[in-house]
C-alpha cells in the first residue's frame, strides 16, 4: 500500500529543507513543513525574535570567546533566546539578561531546573503560554 500523502510532488518540490534554509538558533523562529502542509510564512514578530536572537548571541559569543553556534549550545544561549523571545511577546519566560551574559549563573539555573518536567511543544507556539521556569523562581 503506498504511503498518504496530503502534498503533490510538485508542491514538495517547493519547499526547503528545515536544516539547511532556517536559521539554527536555539529555539524556531518560523513554522517549517512535516511534508504535510505548506508553512504559513513567517511572522513580522517570528522575524523579529530571530533578529534579536542574532543580534545578541553575536554579541554575547563575541564576549564569552566562543563562536555563535557554541554560544547557542550552552545555557546563557537559551536564555539569550528566551530573552529576546521576552523582547517581543512580553514576559514569557522567567529569564534575566544576566543569566545571557554569565554562563556560570545560567549553568546554575539550568542545573537548578533540571529535574523539571516539560511540557508539550504544541502549546509554546501560545503567547499567552508561561513556562514552567517562571513558577520555580
Amino acid at each position: 500500500m503506498p504511503a498518504m500523502r496530503l502534498l503533490t510532488d510538485d508542491e514538495l518540490k517547493g519547499l526547503l529543507p528545515a536544516e539547511t534554509h532556517a536559521f539554527p538558533g536555539p529555539i524556531p523562529t518560523q513554522i517549517v513543513s512535516s511534508d504535510e502542509y505548506f508553512p504559513a510564512p513567517q511572522t513580522r514578530a517570528q522575524r523579529e525574535v530571530e533578529a534579536r536572537v542574532k543580534a545578541l548571541g553575536n554579541d554575547l559569543a563575541r564576549k564569552q570567546g566562543v563562536s555563535r553556534r557554541a554560544f547557542f549550545a550552552t545555557a546563557a544561549g537559551m536564555a539569550a533566546a528566551f530573552v529576546a523571545m521576552n523582547e517581543v511577546y512580553g514576559g514569557l519566560f522567567d529569564v534575566t539578561r544576566a543569566e545571557a551574559e554569565d554562563k556560570d549563573q545560567a549553568n546554575e539555573r539550568a542545573k537548578a531546573l533540571s529535574g523539571q518536567s516539560r511540557g508539550s511543544t504544541a502549546t509554546t507556539a501560545a503567547p499567552s503560554w508561561r513556562s514552567p521556569i517562571a513558577s520555580s523562581r
